[in-house]
C-alpha cells in the first residue's frame, strides 16, 4: 500500500512539472480594479439633520487615499481653525474644530481628492453634507474668476458668498459659504439655502476669510444672485475604448443656477507703503525698493556731503524702485555710506505719514577688492603688452634677417656670375679669402660656446626687457545697447540704452544722411532723452519705405557721469518695402466707450497699441505673422489700464480679447469687425494665450483593456 501511494505521488509530481514547463511566464493575477471607491457607511448619516457632531467618519468599500487634500478639500461655512483630517485603510476621519452654527448646512467638499489606494481610480466630485437644523440646503452656484487685467484664469483663489448686500460685510464678517477655484478658474459653491447673495473672490493671505489687507487680490460683483434649480439633460459619450465611442446618450440631471458668474480679480493701488529692500551691489551706486508705487521721491540726508549734488537719481515710472548713482569717487570709495532716508510710509492705522530710516550701506565689493581687481587687470595688460612688444621685435628681426639673406643671395649670385667669366682670378680670390673666413668662423664658434657655458641664450632680435615701458591701457567706453537697425519699419526709431547715466551728448557728433540715387545727402533728425529712463535716448527721423540711410556717430557723442565716452560707430539702415508689411483695421461694433486697442504676439505681449477713433483702430507696418487683439475701456482717458478700488466701489477698467488669432500676411489689408461684449469674458481669451492651464482630468485607468491589447499583439 505504501509503495502504491508513493508511486501515485511521484506520478502527480511529474505531471505538475510538465504543466509548469508548458506554461512559461508570469501567472495571471486576475483583472485590474477599475472601479472607483464607494462610500458604504458614514457617521453621521449623509444629509442628516439636527446633528451637532463635530467628528465625521466615512467608510469605503476599499482602501483609499487623499490626493492634495489641503488644496482641494473645502469646508463650508469656512472654518477659522483648520479641521483635522486623517485616513487609515478604508476610512476617512474629519474633526471640525470650530463651534457649529445653529440651523446651518455643513458641506465638506472633497472635489476629486479621493482615490483608491492601489490603482488610483478617482471617486469623482464628492461632497458630504449634514445640517444642524431641520433642513439640508442643496442649492449650488458656479462661475469663473479671471484676472481683470488680462483675463487669465486664477487658480486657488477663494470665492465666497454673503447674504447681507452691504460691502462692509466683506471686511467684517467671514464668508457664509465658500469654495476655491480649480486650474480653469472655475468654482462651485455648494450647500446654499434660498435667498439673495453677493459673490466675492479673495486671495486670503492671512486665512481669516475677510478682505482686510490691501495686498490681497480681490473681486466683487454688484449682481444679486438667487439660487434655483431645474431638471435638465446633457449629452454623455459612451466609449467603446480610449479611441472609439459606441453612442451618445442624453443623461438627466439637476441643473443649478446661476452657473455663469464672472468675477474679475484685481489688486488695488495704494498698498501699504514701506521700505522693502536697500542694497549696494557695487561701490558707485545703491538701490532702494518700496512695497508699492509712490507719487513723490524720498529725501536723503548725509552729514559729509550733499546728496542733491552728488547723486544722480534713476527712478522707474512708479517710483518704487530707485537707483542712486554717486558721482564723486571720494564718496563712493567709502566702504560704508551713512545716511538718513525720509519717505512717506503707512503707519499702523493705514495712514501715510513721514518716516525716517537710518541707512548704513556697505558695498558688496569693497574698495580694497575693487583696487585689487583693477591692479590685476593692469598687471595682465602689462604682461600681455610686453609679450606683444617682444613678439613684434622678433617679427622685425625675422624680417631683417630675411632681407639680409636675400641681399647675400643676390650678391652671391652676382659673384658667381662674375667668377664664371674669370675662373682663374676667382680661384685665387677664394684661396686668398679662405683663411680669413675660417678665422671668423672659429671666433664665432668660440663665442657661442662661451655663451653656452655662462648659461646665456643669444638673442637674434633687439628687445630691452628691463627698460620696457608699459603703454597706457586702452580706453574703456560706456556700455550701450542699441535697438535693431538692420531692417526697420518706417514707424520705428532707434533707441540707445546706456549702462550708466549720461552727463552730456553732442548732437554735432551725429552725421545722418539719406541715399538718393548713388549718393548720400544730409537728412533731418532729432535726439531726445527719455522722460522716465535717464539712461535712454531715442533717435528720431522721417523714415521712408524702401530707402537706405547712413548714421555715423563720432566717438564721444555721449559722455557718462564718470567721463566714459561712447565708442564711435557707423550704421547702414535699410527701410523695408511697403509690400513687406500687413495692415489691420479693427472696427468695434456696438461698443460705447474709449477703446485702447492692442495688437499682441503669441506670448500675449503688446506689439502695437492705438486709440480707437470713432470705434476704428488702425495698425500699419505690421510684420507678417500670427497676432491677437485685446482692448480695454480707458474710462479716465489716461492711456493706461487702471485697476479698481473696493472702498469707492470702482471696478477695474474692462478688458476684452478677440476670441481668435489673426494671420496677417505681407501686402494684406485686413478689416476685422468685433463686438467686444458678444461673448462672455471667460470665453474670450484664445487658448494659445492662456498660461494657466486646466487641471488634468482624472479618470479610471483602462489597464484591463491595455493588457488585452498586449495579449492580442503577442498572438
Amino acid at each position: 500500500m505504501f509503495r502504491r501511494t508513493a508511486s501515485i505521488c511521484a506520478i502527480m509530481m511529474v505531471l505538475m512539472l510538465v504543466i509548469s514547463c508548458a506554461n512559461i511566464g508570469s501567472p495571471d493575477g486576475g483583472p485590474y480594479d477599475e472601479d472607483p471607491p464607494r462610500v458604504i457607511h458614514t457617521s453621521p448619516k449623509e444629509y442628516a439633520t439636527n446633528t451637532r457632531t463635530k467628528k465625521i467618519v466615512l467608510d469605503f468599500d476599499e482602501n483609499i487615499k487623499l490626493d492634495n487634500a489641503t488644496e482641494k478639500m473645502m469646508v463650508s461655512p469656512p472654518q477659522l481653525e483648520m479641521p483635522e483630517i486623517s485616513t487609515m485603510g478604508k476610512c476617512i476621519t474629519i474633526e471640525l474644530m470650530d463651534t457649529l452654527k445653529d440651523n446651518t448646512t455643513y458641506t465638506i467638499d472633497f472635489s476629486d481628492a479621493i482615490e483608491d489606494n492601489n490603482e488610483g481610480n478617482p471617486m469623482g466630485d464628492y461632497a458630504f453634507a449634514f445640517s444642524t437644523g431641520e433642513r439640508i440646503d442643496t442649492f449650488q452656484m458656479s462661475g469663473t474668476v479671471l484676472n481683470a487685467e488680462n483675463l487669465e484664469p486664477i487658480k486657488g483663489i477663494l470665492v465666497g458668498l454673503h447674504s447681507n448686500p452691504e460691502d462692509s460685510m466683506f471686511r467684517t464678517q467671514p464668508f457664509e459659504r465658500v469654495s476655491r477655484t480649480n486650474g480653469s478658474g472655475h468654482f462651485t459653491i455648494k450647500g446654499i439655502g434660498p435667498g439673495d447673495f453677493r459673490a466675492f473672490a479673495l486671495t486670503d493671505q492671512n486665512q481669516n476669510f475677510l478682505f482686510d489687507q490691501k495686498s490681497e487680490q480681490v473681486a466683487f460683483s454688484d449682481r444679486i444672485l438667487t439660487p434655483s434649480v431645474k431638471p435638465d439633460v446633457r449629452p454623455d459619450t459612451v466609449w467603446h475604448d480610449s479611441i472609439h465611442y459606441d453612442s451618445i446618450v442624453m443623461t438627466p440631471y439637476m441643473h443649478f443656477f446661476p452657473d455663469d458668474i464672472i468675477l474679475l480679480a484685481f489688486t488695488e493701488t495704494g498698498q501699504d507703503h514701506y521700505l522693502s529692500k536697500k542694497e549696494r551691489e557695487v561701490l558707485n551706486k545703491f538701490t532702494i525698493t518700496f512695497s508699492s508705487p509712490c507719487d513723490t521721491l524720498p529725501l536723503i540726508v548725509a552729514q559729509d556731503f550733499d546728496p542733491a549734488k552728488e547723486f544722480v537719481i534713476d527712478a522707474n515710472a512708479t517710483n518704487d524702485t530707485i537707483t542712486y548713482w554717486i558721482r564723486d569717487s571720494l564718496i563712493y570709495y567709502n566702504d560704508t555710506l551713512n545716511m538718513l532716508l525720509y519717505y512717506m510710509g503707512t503707519d499702523t492705522n493705514g495712514v501715510l505719514v513721514q518716516m525716517v530710516d537710518t541707512m548704513e550701506l556697505a558695498s558688496k565689493i569693497s574698495k580694497e577688492r575693487f583696487d585689487k581687481q583693477r591692479n590685476r587687470e593692469y598687471e595682465e595688460w602689462a604682461k600681455q603688452s610686453k609679450k606683444d612688444a617682444e613678439a613684434e621685435a622678433k617679427k622685425k628681426a625675422r624680417e631683417m634677417r630675411r632681407k639680409e639673406e636675400e641681399a647675400k643671395a643676390e650678391a652671391k649670385a652676382k659673384t658667381e656670375e662674375a667668377e664664371s667669366e674669370k675662373p682663374e682670378e676667382s680661384e685665387m680670390s677664394e684661396q686668398d679669402e679662405q683663411p680669413e673666413s675660417t678665422e671668423q668662423s672659429e671666433l664665432s664658434e668660440k663665442s657661442e660656446k662661451s655663451d653656452k657655458k655662462k648659461g646665456k641664450k643669444k638673442k637674434d632680435y633687439d628687445f630691452d626687457e628691463e627698460n620696457f615701458v608699459v603703454p597706457p591701457m586702452p580706453e574703456t567706453f560706456v556700455g550701450v545697447r542699441t535697438s535693431s537697425t538692420s531692417s526697420m519699419a518706417p514707424d520705428q526709431n532707434i533707441d540707445f540704452i546706456f549702462e550708466e547715466p549720461i552727463d552730456t551728448f553732442d548732437i554735432n557728433a551725429f552725421h545722418f544722411s539719406i541715399q538718393v540715387d548713388s549718393t548720400y545727402r544730409p537728412a533731418d533728425f532729432m535726439i531726445l532723452r527719455d522722460s522716465v529712463n535717464i539712461k535712454k535716448f531715442t533717435f528720431y527721423a522721417e523714415w521712408l519705405p524702401d530707402t537706405t540711410y547712413q548714421l555715423e556717430i563720432d566717438t564721444g557723442a555721449f559722455v557718462s557721469i564718470y567721463g566714459k565716452r561712447m565708442e564711435g560707430t557707423k550704421k547702414n539702415i535699410k527701410m523695408k518695402k511697403l509690400d513687406s508689411f500687413s495692415t489691420l483695421f479693427v472696427y468695434l461694433d456696438n461698443f460705447k466707450g474709449n477703446g485702447i486697442v492692442e495688437l499682441l504676439n503669441a506670448s500675449d505681449k503688446v506689439v502695437k497699441k492705438t486709440q480707437a477713433i470713432e470705434n476704428r483702430a488702425e495698425f500699419y507696418f505690421i510684420q507678417p505673422g500670427e497676432y491677437y487683439v485685446r482692448m480695454f475701456d480707458d474710462r479716465n482717458r489716461n492711456g493706461v489700464w487702471d485697476t479698481g478700488d473696493f472702498n469707492s466701489h470702482t471696478q477695474p477698467e474692462d478688458v476684452y480679447y478677440y476670441h481668435k488669432a489673426l494671420n496677417l500676411r505681407a501686402m494684406w489689408e485686413v478689416s476685422e469687425h468685433w463686438n467686444p461684449t458678444s461673448r462672455p469674458r471667460n470665453e474670450q481669451k484664445p487658448t494659445k494665450l492662456i498660461k494657466q492651464k486646466p487641471d488634468k482630468q482624472k479618470s479610471a485607468k483602462s489597464r484591463n483593456a491595455e493588457r488585452e491589447k498586449e495579449k492580442q499583439g503577442k498572438k
